[in-house]
């Protein structure tokens, strides 16, 4: 995937000496992609591991509109946002050489994703499978930074945040299909799934930072943030093309949350004060 561009921003309130309470969002992220192939009824699919296991595949109930196809196609996006409130304590060195802080506070992250594939044979069949996955994580964080004076104008530093958090993650799916057997069309009554799942995930981020003061009370910083997730629910996870949700007995439907996300980019941008 490209890069996305989102925003971040935060108020900070002087509510006793040295000690801020800070409010940050940041989001609007989100990223798309989309792949697709055509043939000349030459394409295998992922249901069938690549035609391995073909004609077995009918056995596993999955409908013969997956292979063979003449157009392969899949979807994927993805949305991130975040917001945490913040009690920050700063410090100085004695020297005024090294100024830095602690914090503590309430952090919400939303990640939500969807995944798409979808087959074309060349009679006309088709297969549609649609998913999506929501985690809405809540937890209790704690962090630090330090920064070195450089010169009187320019700071150099970073900064690290972490915390468990509970993660309240859902599942849905919508599959349809259609075959076409000599003329006769059949449409399979659409197979509609959910799940959900409630957990404890882990989140981290750490930034590294440089500030220059261009006047005492603006000041221009950038930098660049890595943000590490575990205990996730993604979509392109929850892709099960091993169970067929069309026998008679249908198939178990359960979400997968044990994902992992990485995400990294640079910043610039500035802090005013009044």
């Amino acid at each position: 995937l490209e890069d996305a561009v989102g925003f971040r921003a935060t108020y900070a309130y002087l509510i006793a000496p040295s000690t801020n309470l800070e409010a940050t969002y940041f989001g609007t992220h989100s990223w798309d992609d989309a792949q697709s192939v055509t043939g000349t009824s030459d394409l295998w699919s992922v249901f069938s591991d690549f035609g391995a296991i073909f004609p077995q595949v009918g056995q596993q109930g999955f409908p013969q509109t997956v292979d063979e196809a003449v157009f392969h196609g899949i979807g994927y996006s993805s949305e991130l946002n975040n917001a945490e409130i913040n009690l920050r304590k700063r410090w100085i060195s004695g020297n005024c050489l090294l100024h830095g802080s602690y914090l503590a506070g309430v952090r919400y992250i939303s990640l939500q994703e969807s995944f798409s594939h979808n087959t074309r044979v060349a009679d006309g069949g088709f297969l549609n499978y649609d998913l999506e996955t929501e985690n809405d994580m809540v937890g209790f964080q704690i962090g630090t930074e330090m920064f070195v004076c450089v010169s009187p104008r320019f700071k150099l530093g970073a900064e690290i945040e972490a915390g468990l958090f509970g993660n309240d993650a859902e599942y849905s799916a919508s599959v349809n299909t259609r075959e076409v057997d000599q003329g006769n069309v059949v449409d399979a009554n659409p197979i509609n799934e959910l799940d959900e799942k409630t957990d404890v995930a882990f989140a981290s981020e750490a930034s590294f930072i440089g500030l220059f003061r261009v006047t005492p009370r603006l000041t221009i910083r950038g930098g660049y943030t890595l943000l590490y997730m575990d205990g996730m629910a993604l979509a392109t996870e929850n892709l099960n093309t091993a169970d067929s949700p069309f026998g008679a007995a249908g198939r178990t439907v359960s979400i997968r949350n044990q994902g992992e996300a990485f995400y990294h980019g640079a910043n610039l941008g500035f802090t005013w004060m009044w």
